[in-house]
C-alpha cells in the first residue's frame, strides 16, 4: 500500500510572516514616563540633532573677512537695542552668550552659556538680541542654512558698556 501524501501548509511561508510576541519593545506596564519626562527626551534628541544641523559657532569679535561686513550690521542693531538698566548701574560683570539665526536673519533661538551673575543685566542682554532681530538674509557666500554667533557683553563701569 502506498503511504497516503500529507496535505502541504495553505502558505507554506506562514511560519516565517508570524510575529514574534515580544519584538524587543519595552513593555508599556514596565517603562512608565510621564507626558512631562517624554516631551523632555524628545526635546533633547531635537536640540541635539539642531545643533549637530548648526555646525560650531563662531565669535561676534572674529576677524575673518568672510564675516566682518554681516557681523558689522548685527552689532550695529544690537547697539541700538542695548542698554544698562538705570537702576543696575552698581553692578558690573560680564556674560557670553550664543544666538542662533536663520538664513533668512530671523533668530532661531538664543540662550546664556555664562551669566553677569546679575539676572537684570543677563536678561537685558538676551532681550537685546532679541529687539535687535530681524537681521538681514545670509549673504551668499555663508551657504548655511543657521549661523550660531557666540557674544560675550560687558558692562564695566557706569560710563561703558561692550560686547565682542
Amino acid at each position: 500500500k502506498p503511504k497516503p501524501k500529507s496535505k502541504p501548509p495553505a502558505d507554506p511561508l506562514a511560519m516565517f510572516r508570524r510575529r514574534p510576541a515580544d519584538r524587543g519593545r519595552p513593555d508599556s506596564n514596565r517603562l512608565k514616563l510621564s507626558d512631562e519626562e517624554a516631551d523632555r527626551i524628545a526635546k533633547a534628541s531635537l536640540e541635539k540633532s539642531l545643533r549637530e544641523e548648526e555646525g560650531e559657532a563662531v565669535s561676534l569679535d572674529t576677524r575673518n573677512y568672510k564675516y566682518a561686513s554681516y557681523f558689522a550690521h548685527i552689532k550695529k542693531r544690537i547697539q541700538e537695542s542695548w542698554h544698562w538698566p538705570p537702576e543696575a548701574r552698581k553692578y558690573f560683570g560680564k556674560l557670553k552668550l550664543k544666538f542662533v539665526l536663520r538664513d533668512d536673519g530671523k533668530l532661531h533661538r538664543v540662550e546664556l552659556l555664562s551669566s553677569s551673575k546679575y539676572k537684570i543685566l543677563d536678561d537685558e542682554a538676551l532681550s537685546a538680541i532679541a529687539k535687535a532681530a530681524p537681521f538681514r538674509p545670509f549673504p551668499l557666500a555663508f551657504k548655511r542654512k543657521l549661523l550660531p554667533i557666540e557674544a560675550v557683553f560687558s558692562y564695566e563701569n557706569s560710563s561703558r558698556i561692550g560686547y565682542r
